[in-house]
């Protein structure tokens, strides 16, 4: 156990990576309110000492997420600043350091672009960038070259007259194409977007999840052993709730459990965290060294 907390304030996201390629895992640590992100390097022991910090955006609107731009073996990272609708790339140097020449990427303006995620949405074994445009209410993807250039924001629009709140990718359907889940402020029901393989997203299917609406953060993982695909989230009620993918493309909600921690302040990931070979999920409050763990039977 690690608590962070007395020395980053404010933490809103956590993602493990290994930034100076020495084959430990370390952390890039997300501060909310003040548009900065830390590295945290492992010893290998349990330990972490604080190496590199920058402030990416002047203001708190920030996404973050990792990704391998080139074949240059070293993790690059992608930064979106949602209030000035810009998405920095920034190329890592195997030291654990993201602060020289970074290429920008632009928004639509007025589009607020809220979070990032990346995938390889056309197929050529390049990662992408999609940003989910909250005020624009379109999904927008960037396609890599592998020579660290990405071509022109390909949109895809997501429901009319409602603003996108969380994403996540994943291949619903079984086709090996990338796929898009969504969940909309204020809303009870999450949209899977099929891909089409060339960065732009069509056909839509609305999974209605009861009469709360989403409120955390959208995770994608196989929580029934059946090889396909299932999609969590968090609803109001502090409750993490299932939708349980048959590999076509459909979903059925099946399992609510309550948890300690939601909102602005909690986080909920997953891992096999008893080396059982089934995906557990952990809920985390930000303010404080609480966890819980949810060890799944996949009964």
């Amino acid at each position: 156990m690690i608590s962070i907390r007395n020395q980053l304030p404010d933490i809103s996201k956590m993602i493990v990576g290994d930034f100076d390629n020495d084959n430990h895992l370390d952390l890039a640590v997300q501060s909310k309110w003040f548009g900065t992100i830390h590295i945290l390097l492992a010893y290998g022991d349990g330990t972490f000492r604080m190496h590199f910090n920058k402030r990416f955006c002047t203001l708190n609107s920030l996404d973050f997420a990792l990704i391998h731009v080139d074949n240059d073996t070293y993790l690059d990272m992608v930064v979106v600043c949602s209030a000035v609708n810009d998405i920095g790339v920034y190329f890592g140097n195997g030291r654990g350091e993201y602060f020289i020449h970074p290429l920008t990427l632009f928004a639509n303006a007025n589009s607020y672009p809220l979070r990032v995620a990346v995938a390889d949405f056309n197929c050529d074994k390049f990662e992408d960038i999609a940003v989910l445009n909250h005020y624009g209410q379109n999904i927008g993807i960037f396609i890599n070259d592998g020579a660290r250039n990405f071509k022109a924001q390909i949109t895809s629009f997501t429901r009319k007259d409602k603003f996108p709140s969380y994403f996540a990718i994943g291949d619903f359907n079984n086709d090996t194409l990338p796929d898009v889940a969504v969940s909309y402020n204020c809303s009870n029901f999450i949209d899977v977007i099929f891909g089409f393989g060339n960065g732009s997203l069509g056909n839509s299917t609305m999974f209605q999840i009861g009469e709360e609406p989403v409120v955390d953060q959208i995770i994608v993982d196989d929580f029934n052993g059946d090889r396909y695909l299932d999609i969590g989230f968090g609803k109001t009620g502090q409750t993490i709730n299932l939708l349980i993918g048959d590999g076509r493309g459909d979903f059925t909600l099946q399992t609510t459990f309550p948890i300690r921690f939601s909102g602005a302040f909690a986080w909920t990931g997953v891992g096999d965290f008893n080396g059982d070979g089934f995906v557990d999920i952990i809920n985390v409050d930000l303010n404080s060294t609480s966890q819980d763990v949810f060890l799944n039977l996949c009964k």
